[in-house]
């Protein structure tokens, strides 16, 4: 069975920073995810949050994923939105300090490709949807085909 995986590219729409009161105490709760494996061993008080919101297996493969990966997780301060539009909270891109992750692990996530981002992003710089810019974002699109694959394919317009 052929594999589905692909570049998967969201336009968000950031006009502005998003920042709720929780921002700061996200932004430890996820570098504890992403860190699982050695937070787990020690106390920590927010690891509670963390049991009550996820199943014994989701922790479960945290601990596996983080125990053999340094992901590096980075809260941005841009409100998300799905396919349909509907609005989500923040984003959550994952980049890692190896030239290549596998990519096994890296289902349905944020990817940050190029060296690791290990400080807070909280400015929000506007960017249009232009014709120029759909046009960067579909040779990425193909770039990723190629080196995903190793084959040409052909781009959806």
């Amino acid at each position: 069975m052929a594999s589905s995986r692909g570049l998967s590219i969201r336009i968000i729409s950031a006009e502005e920073p998003f920042m709720k009161a929780d921002f700061g105490e996200t932004q430890v709760l996820i570098r504890l995810m992403v860190d699982y494996a050695n937070m787990a061993a020690k106390e920590r008080a927010l690891l509670n949050r963390i049991e009550i919101a996820t199943s014994e297996e989701e922790r479960f493969l945290l601990e596996e994923l983080s125990s053999r990966k340094q992901y590096v997780a980075t809260l941005l301060s841009i409100r998300t939105v799905g396919v349909k539009g509907e609005p989500y909270s923040y984003c959550v891109p994952l980049s890692y300090d190896q030239t290549q992750p596998n990519w096994n692990d890296l289902d349905r996530v944020c990817y940050i490709f190029g060296k690791p981002v290990r400080e807070s992003v909280t400015n929000v710089k506007a960017t249009y949807l232009t014709s120029n810019i759909l046009s960067t974002l579909r040779e990425a699109d193909f770039i990723w085909q190629i080196k995903y694959y190793g084959i040409r394919v052909a781009i959806r317009s």
